[in-house]
């Protein structure tokens, strides 16, 4: 359910939303609007582990718009965001903290991942530019579960750096204290 209070396009949006079943979550959101910002906050849980993102600010500039840094509290871990979209460049910048895959589950619903992510990744693309990046990211625990059957847990690791000229990266995996190196470019 969703309830909006706008006057000239400047007010306040509350959404509640929850299900039981498949994904059992409760949210609750709330928005406040004005012309060129913004700024989201919600609360909840996603399969009884509390979720929370606090204070998303997102501002039009004068060719584009600015996340502010927005943080994103699950099941003990985080992932904060910011970045820049439009205008002069686009610039993208997240740092996770051993957040659990399960949250992907709002995205696309029973995908049925384990394990927590941390690491950082940076992405920017100039305008008529070529994008550049860099990630390290560090997957522990990596589980996928069906209606029956679960996978036995996995750590996986990725570096990488896109340069306007190359992309060199480092994949590897490790099952059950063995390691084994799957790409190196």
């Amino acid at each position: 359910a969703a309830n909006a209070k706008l006057v000239d396009g400047t007010g306040t949006v509350t959404a509640n939303a929850n299900a039981q079943g498949g994904r059992l979550f409760d949210i609750q959101a709330t928005a406040n609007v004005a012309p060129g910002n913004l700024r989201v906050s919600a609360k909840g849980s996603l399969y009884r582990r509390s979720l929370k993102i606090s204070a998303m600010n997102l501002t039009q500039t004068d060719d584009g718009w600015k996340l502010a840094p927005t943080t994103v509290s699950y099941g003990g871990g985080t992932a904060q965001f910011s970045g820049t979209l439009g205008g002069d460049e686009t610039m993208i910048e997240a740092r996770l903290k051993q957040l659990p895959l399960q949250l992907l589950d709002l995205v696309r619903g029973e995908l049925g991942l384990g394990g927590t992510i941390s690491g950082s990744v940076s992405y920017a693309k100039p305008r008529g530019g070529v994008p550049t990046g860099k990630a390290s990211v560090r997957v522990n625990r990596l589980t996928r579960s069906g209606l029956s059957v679960s996978s036995r847990p996995i750590d996986l690791g990725l570096n990488g750096v896109l340069t306007a000229d190359r992309l060199a990266d480092r994949k590897s995996t490790r099952l059950n204290s063995s390691h084994t190196d799957i790409s190196r470019m």
